[in-house]
């Protein structure tokens, strides 16, 4: 078996709630988009889904008061994958190997005899949908992008066709250029559909260097350089005086923003 690509901890060692490890290993990580950019559908989250690709092994770490405890979440701490990988909340498509990984909210994708349906979500969970390279065809992604879901206690979901159907789109541009130019070609309506990022939190060290951004005092900050600038900064914490001044921040790579604007996202805008 190949080495573990992640582990995490979970369970606070009470009898309701033992702890237990959890190892994911999977031999598709090197070719995997998403494992790439340091996400995993393996990693454990509510009502997640799991890649069938990878694997997840369980160790029991008991309570507290056994002497398993103490082993087991040693073990997790020390590893050099502990807590690497994130579940993917906001990835909908991915490349893994010569395979297409979909998970986009709202619906459910099976395959048929070689058939790409999609349907109506029913109850949450589940897998990934993986397909072949060559079933991303202009028909099948238009079957994804034309579908409206219907919600289990009735009515449209109206936030597939608003919110989902434009970060799909997005992706499959970024991860899939081609499939993506043919599926415009031939339905150029689809053209101008674009994501709202605006309340994402994102690394300011990725975003547009030519857009402004506001702090929550309302104060304009710049780029300039390796420095985010304020000409004006008005805060009753401003040193030395309450008046506006100028100040200068270097720009790290921990420092994040929100996004107020589509124009300060890039394609290589990284988001927490």
């Amino acid at each position: 078996m190949t080495e573990a690509i992640n582990v995490n901890l979970y369970g606070d060692g009470s009898r309701n709630s033992k702890l237990r490890a959890e190892y994911i290993f999977c031999e598709y990580a090197d070719s995997c988009s998403l494992c790439k950019s340091g996400k995993c559908f393996n990693v454990t989250v509510p009502f997640g889904r799991r890649c069938k690709l990878g694997q997840v092994n369980c160790i029991d770490g008991g309570t507290r008061n056994t002497k398993k405890y103490n082993r087991v979440w040693h073990d997790a701490k020390a590893s050099p994958v502990y807590h690497k990988l994130e579940y993917p909340l906001h990835d909908l498509i991915a490349r893994v190997d010569d395979k297409v990984m979909l998970s986009v909210h709202y619906i459910n994708i099976e395959t048929e005899s070689d058939t790409l349906k999609v349907k109506d979500p029913g109850f949450g969970g589940g897998y990934p949908a993986t397909i072949p390279e060559d079933m991303l065809s202009v028909e099948n992604i238009h079957k994804i992008v034309a579908f409206r879901p219907q919600a289990l206690m009735g009515g449209t979901i109206r936030d597939y066709q608003s919110k989902t159907v434009p970060m799909f789109l997005y992706q499959l541009s970024m991860i899939y250029p081609e499939q993506y130019q043919e599926y415009i070609t031939a339905h150029p309506e689809k053209a101008d559909i674009r994501p709202n990022w605006v309340g994402r939190w994102a690394k300011l060290a990725t975003c547009s260097r030519k857009a402004e951004y506001k702090d929550n005092n309302g104060s304009v900050w710049r780029f300039d350089g390796d420095y985010i600038v304020c000409e004006k900064r008005c805060s009753a914490f401003n040193p030395f005086t309450t008046k506006p001044v100028e100040m200068r921040v270097k720009v790290i790579d921990d420092m994040t923003v929100q996004i107020s604007d589509n124009e300060q996202v890039l394609p290589e805008t990284e988001f927490s």
